[in-house]
């Protein structure tokens, strides 16, 4: 005979639950296609736009390659006195006057 064991029906969990208010600050990390998001967004914007705490990854910066292709201007400052530490990402358009063939 093989093993023969007990099976319990499952017990369900209950949750654990705070006594008093909850007070929390969360840093949520980047998301690659919010940062994309964002990127386009800002080179489309009608003036320069700033992107705290990206995430910085292979999508994203080819992206910024391609908006920078585009004429957006893109820049990246790894230290920003506002975040703390954190990278910050700026894009601005390049007036519509000043596109090549226009």
């Amino acid at each position: 005979m093989g093993n023969l064991t007990a099976t319990r029906p499952p017990q369900p969990w209950t949750a654990p639950t705070a006594s008093d208010p909850v007070a929390a600050t969360l840093r949520l990390p980047g998301s690659k296609s919010m940062t994309a998001r964002a990127l386009v967004l800002g080179a489309l914007a009608n003036g320069p736009s700033t992107l705290a705490g990206p995430l910085r990854a292979r999508d994203t910066e080819l992206m910024a390659g391609c908006l920078r292709a585009l004429g957006a201007h893109v820049s990246i400052t790894e230290t920003s006195a506002g975040w703390s530490g954190r990278t910050a990402w700026s894009a601005r358009p390049t007036s519509m006057s000043a596109s090549p063939g226009r």
